[in-house]
């Protein structure tokens, strides 16, 4: 004689499965975006360093470019793919202020046009500043105005 499960059987057996996919998809959610925000982490950390090589070996920065847009004496280093759109959203974009023409001046990797998710940003910051928006190396600014939605998206990385 075969004998089969019982319908209070199926229905424990779900429960039990339905309760295990609501513990274990969160988690692992949490550390696909642990590791997406690593990523770009070490992308601007890489990006810094590109620039800051290219500084000690020039004595200057090198000049200022649109957001998305890799300036032409960093394309021997870099590629022009790595100023495309960021996992956050936005773009990286390099801003030479050196003239004293700006109150931040200086020069600042940041990222614009378009942050969508902040929760990340916030998450790059624990990992690569002070975990503070508001304060440290990496904070959040306008760099060149609103955005097209009237956001403040912008985000700078102090180079200097």
């Amino acid at each position: 004689m075969k004998r089969a499960f019982s319908l209070l059987e199926l229905v424990i057996v779900v429960m039990i499965i339905t309760v295990i996919a609501a513990i274990a998809v969160p988690r692992a959610t949490k550390a696909s975006r642990n590791a997406q925000a690593a990523s770009m982490a070490a992308h601007i950390r890489r990006l810094a360093d590109a620039f800051d090589l290219y500084h000690a070996e020039h004595g200057a920065w090198p000049p200022d470019s649109f957001a998305g847009f890799l300036p032409v004496e960093m394309q021997h280093r870099l590629r022009t793919t790595d100023f495309a759109r960021t996992p956050a959203g936005g773009k990286y974009d390099w801003q030479n202020w050196t003239n004293g023409h700006h109150p931040m001046g200086g020069c600042i990797m940041g990222i614009a046009d378009g942050i969508t998710d902040w929760n990340m940003i916030q998450r790059i910051d624990e990992l690569i500043d002070d975990g503070n928006l508001l304060t440290g190396a990496f904070v959040r600014h306008n760099l060149n105005g609103p955005d097209s939605a009237g956001n403040m998206a912008g985000l700078r990385v102090l180079i200097e």
